[in-house]
């Protein structure tokens, strides 16, 4: 029985993909890196939502603070560049503009040069000595900059500022 169960899922999943084939078919390779670049955006704010609020202000991600140091985090970045890369190379740029084509080359090295790197452990001090990009820095531009208007704004703030004590030195050992 279970042998029929798995065959009828396998025919509706063939189904409804060959279905789908002809919406995916039907974007352009404009259409497509235009997506892709809003998504990896979208996608990069969530790995950095100081970056919301640094940038365009007020969004859904003002009560976050992410550990970019960790190694947990680090290999988010990896994935979301790697993500970036194979998706790049499924968008043939012979049928792109010349802005477009740019578009694709910033993505693409962006991408690289974010994978190398994270390939060195420097991060782990980073945060720590740099003037102008490090913790209390950071904690003082975000100050600025983070909405205050209202109730809700507020708790963003605490929720946000209440994780900075997770800021300390990781150990080196597996951390790279």
């Amino acid at each position: 029985m279970a042998l029929v169960s798995r065959a009828i899922v396998i025919a509706f999943a063939t189904i409804a993909l060959r279905a789908a084939a002809p919406v995916f078919a039907s974007e352009s390779p404009s259409q497509r890196l235009s997506m892709l670049a809003a998504e990896a955006h979208e996608r990069a704010l969530d790995l950095f939502p100081f970056s919301e609020t640094m940038g365009k202000g007020v969004g859904t991600r003002q009560d976050r603070l992410e550990l970019t140091f960790t190694a947990e985090h680090r290999e988010r970045q990896r994935a979301h560049n790697r993500w970036i890369l194979a998706e790049l190379e499924k968008i043939p740029t012979a049928a792109l503009t010349p802005s477009e084509r740019l578009t694709h080359e910033l993505l693409a090295y962006r991408s690289s040069v974010g994978l190398e790197w994270l390939s060195f452990p420097f991060h782990q001090h980073y945060i720590f000595v740099q003037l102008d990009d490090g913790v209390a820095t950071t904690l003082i531009k975000l100050a600025e900059r983070q909405p205050l208007r209202n109730e809700a704004d507020y708790r963003a703030w605490f929720t946000r500022v209440s994780r900075y004590p997770q800021y300390e030195l990781p150990n080196d050992k597996g951390s790279t």
